[in-house]
């Protein structure tokens, strides 16, 4: 099904890219990964609770997430592109635990615990390729399909720290047992960074083949929890979710 639902999302794209080619749309789709901050997950969270020996919920800091992006671009001439881009970036942990049951018939119950932290991000984008400048287009080799941009990204993310305990021996008889929480939360997010573009193709559409590297700011608020309060740890403090850090990735953009 999901599948399904891809291809006619895909087949739309490339409808809407052909449609425009007077007006230079294109779509883009890439993945790529970002080095993480997470100071006060990893301080406060894992090294002062979860990584304690006789507690062993988590044993490594969250230092870096995945990343998923979809853009639509708009290009209205050789020297800028704006447009519009949607993302989901992810980094989770997963240990095996064990614990005793209250019930004669399971002395203990394996399961897990999982900590995955994950935002939704979306907004504007404009890229200025100042590669038009030094005139690598006009060269008659292999430089005139190469294309070097400053990048600029800006929006809002939505995001969400889960966690998740499940232990299916003690949930068969005791369904309640098992246990998922929610911490979520919101606030701005920016990307300054460089493209660097190679055309595979030009007819009857352009392929391109694109490396995009630079720096993301995307630091929450204290992150609160289905009920609206907020999410502290044992010595009291506020937690919150920064994915600010260094990022890299590839993606394929297609256009007319």
């Amino acid at each position: 099904m999901k599948s399904k639902y891809f291809l006619i999302f895909f087949s739309v794209l490339i409808s809407i890219s052909t449609f425009g080619q007077k007006n230079k749309i294109s779509f883009d789709i890439g993945y790529g990964l970002n080095l993480t901050q997470m100071r006060d997950l990893n301080q406060f969270f894992i090294d002062s609770f979860a990584a304690k020996p006789q507690i062993n919920l988590l044993n490594h800091h969250f230092n870096k997430s995945q990343q998923f992006r979809l853009g639509l671009n708009y290009q209205p001439n050789g020297q800028v592109e704006l447009g519009i881009y949607g993302g989901y970036q992810f980094e989770s942990q997963q240990t095996k635990q064990t614990i005793s049951s209250a019930y004669p018939i399971i002395e203990e119950a394996g399961g897990t615990y999982t900590l995955r932290v994950e935002a939704i991000t979306t907004g504007i984008h404009a890229t200025w390729y100042f590669s038009e400048l030094i005139g690598l287009q006009k060269k008659e080799n292999a430089l005139n399909r190469l294309h070097l941009g400053l990048d600029i990204n800006g929006g809002i993310g939505f995001s969400k720290a889960t966690i998740d305990g499940l232990f299916p021996e003690i949930e068969k008889q005791t369904p309640y047992i098992a246990f998922r929480q929610f911490k979520d939360s919101h606030s701005f997010q920016g990307q300054l960074g460089v493209k660097v573009e190679y055309d595979l193709s030009k007819q009857p559409f352009f392929t391109t083949l694109g490396i995009r590297l630079g720096y993301q700011y995307f630091k929450t608020k204290t992150l609160k929890d289905r009920v609206g309060d907020d999410w502290t740890v044992l010595t009291g403090t506020p937690m919150n979710l920064d994915f600010s850090g260094f990022y890299f990735g590839a993606y394929l953009k297609i256009g007319k």
